[in-house]
């Protein structure tokens, strides 16, 4: 198991849990080569944001209701192993080098 199977393991229950909401493209950072998705919590405050560190490539809306996000290792364009968020029902993918995953940030 690799070391991004291993994180993508480690965070599955927590996207999960975070099934139905609603999605946006938050932020695209080329300074720090970083796109982040939020997804919506009920209550004010509470969100999921992961971050694609080293973007490669983006498919898909801005914003999406009833999300069922899932991350999988992939192998990148450069051959090395990246990782893919997808969301099948809603057209989203979006390839990457990394990823971290944070809950409840203030934006």
């Amino acid at each position: 198991m690799t070391y991004l199977d291993t994180e993508i393991h480690k965070t599955a229950s927590m996207l999960k849990r975070w099934q139905g909401h609603l999605a946006t493209i938050y932020e695209l950072n080329s300074s720090h080569s970083s796109l982040s998705v939020v997804i919506h919590g009920d209550s004010y405050g509470q969100n999921l944001v992961i971050a694609c560190l080293g973007p490669e490539y983006i498919c898909g809306p801005t914003t999406w209701e009833d999300s069922c996000i899932i991350l999988k290792t992939i192998e990148l364009e450069s051959s090395r192993e990246g990782i893919a968020l997808l969301d099948e029902r809603h057209n989203v993918k979006i390839t990457a080098e990394s990823f971290e995953i944070k809950e409840n940030v203030k934006l």
